[in-house]
C-alpha cells in the first residue's frame, strides 16, 4: 500500500514538472518570437529613405522631430510597402498577444502598455490614399517616426527594450506620463524660417490632425 502510494506521488510529481518544462518552453518561445518581430518590423525601414531629422527636446516633456519633405525618399509612397508594413504590424500584435498570455504579475501589466506603445507606432499604415498628397503628409509622418525608432539603432533598441520585459528590468519607457513624440513634415523652406514657438505650434496642430485621421481610420 505505502509503494503504491509512494510510486503514485512520484507519477504525479513526474507530471507536474513535465507540464512546468513545457510551459517554460512554450513561453519562452512566444518571448523569442515577439522581440523577433520587432526587429523584423524595423528591417523595412532599411535602408533609411531620410536623409535628415531635427531632433528637439521640449520643456513640457515632448520631443519634436521635424523633417522637410525634400528630405524623404519619395519610394517609401508605395503601396506595396505600406502593404507589407501592415502585414508586419499584424504579426507584431499576434506575438504581443500570444506573449501577454505567458505573462506573469508586473508582466501582464507592461506588455499591455507596451504593446499599446508600440503598436502606435506601426498600425494605420493598411489604408492610405498615396495618391493625394493630404494623405500622403499623414503616411509620411507615420513613417518618420517609425523609421526614427528603428533605424536610429538598426531597431536593436526596440528588440532590446521588449526583451527588458521578459527579463524584469527597468522599463522607464512605459511611463504612463511620458509626454509622446511630436512629428513635423513641412518643406525645408518653412522649416528654416521658424522659430522655436513657431515649430512647436506646428508640431502641435499636426499631431492633433494625424490623431483625427488616424481615429477616421479606426472607424
Amino acid at each position: 500500500m505505502a509503494v503504491s502510494i509512494i510510486a503514485a506521488a512520484t507519477a504525479a510529481w513526474q507530471t507536474v514538472l513535465v507540464k512546468e518544462q513545457l510551459t517554460a518552453g512554450d513561453r519562452n518561445r512566444s518571448f523569442q518570437e515577439l522581440v523577433q518581430q520587432a526587429g523584423s518590423i524595423c528591417e523595412l525601414f532599411y535602408p533609411n529613405k531620410i536623409k535628415a531629422y531635427s531632433y528637439a527636446a521640449q520643456g513640457d516633456g515632448t520631443s519634436i522631430i521635424a523633417t522637410a519633405r525634400e528630405d524623404i525618399d519619395p519610394s517609401i509612397f508605395q503601396a506595396e510597402l505600406a502593404g507589407r508594413i501592415a502585414a508586419e504590424s499584424r504579426r507584431l500584435r499576434l506575438a504581443f498577444t500570444v506573449a501577454a498570455i505567458w505573462s506573469t504579475g508586473d508582466q501582464t501589466t507592461k506588455f499591455s502598455r507596451a504593446e499599446s506603445s508600440i503598436m502606435e507606432l506601426f498600425q494605420y499604415f493598411s489604408s492610405p490614399d498615396l495618391s493625394v498628397s493630404y494623405y500622403r503628409d499623414f503616411f509620411a509622418m507615420r513613417y518618420v517616426k517609425a523609421s526614427h525608432t528603428c533605424t536610429n539603432d538598426r531597431g536593436t533598441g526596440l528588440s532590446q527594450s521588449i526583451a527588458g520585459l521578459v527579463n524584469d528590468e527597468e522599463s522607464w519607457w512605459l511611463d504612463v506620463d511620458a509626454k509622446p513624440d511630436q512629428v513635423i513634415v513641412a518643406p525645408r523652406a518653412n522649416l528654416e524660417r521658424m522659430d522655436r514657438a513657431q515649430i512647436r505650434q506646428l508640431a502641435k496642430q499636426q499631431t492633433e490632425l494625424l490623431k483625427e485621421y488616424d481615429s477616421y481610420n479606426q472607424m
